[in-house]
């Protein structure tokens, strides 16, 4: 599982992934320069992160790439999917401010809780596995 960066034949950088027992290679229009290359391993890293917290929707990130006919009609409702406790928080924690009905600051004190003591220990457990033995 994961996701890497390579250039093509033709000087141009692509991603190489691996998710779900399959893999797949996307395509860039941007060529394989120094800048370039940082920016898209930047996403690759992001794409490696969301594949392994179980949370990585390749239609978000490749609406249009070799696989998109594949998701299109599999593509799942967001509340049929399952996620790990560390995709769970990672899109808690990036929700809109206004949309929780707590101050700011406890929201930061909250996230900073469950980063330095949840996370670690519950981080890769998915939520439909998740049971009070775990609390």
């Amino acid at each position: 599982m994961g996701c890497s960066v390579r250039t093509n034949r033709h000087g141009y950088l692509a991603f190489r992934l691996f998710f779900q027992g399959l893999e797949s290679h996307e395509g860039t229009k941007l060529k394989d320069t120094p800048q370039n290359r940082r920016r898209v391993e930047a996403r690759a890293q992001a794409i490696e992160d969301e594949i392994r917290d179980g949370v990585f929707d390749y239609l978000r990130w490749f609406p249009t790439g070799n696989l998109a006919g594949r998701f299109l009609h599999d593509r799942e409702p967001a509340v049929g999917r399952t996620a790990t406790m560390r995709g769970f928080f990672h899109e808690w924690s990036r929700t809109d401010g206004s949309r929780h009905t707590v101050t700011p600051k406890w929201q930061r004190n909250r996230e900073s809780y469950i980063r330095a003591h949840v996370l670690p220990i519950l981080g890769s457990v998915r939520l439909d596995e998740l049971t009070a033995k775990h609390l």
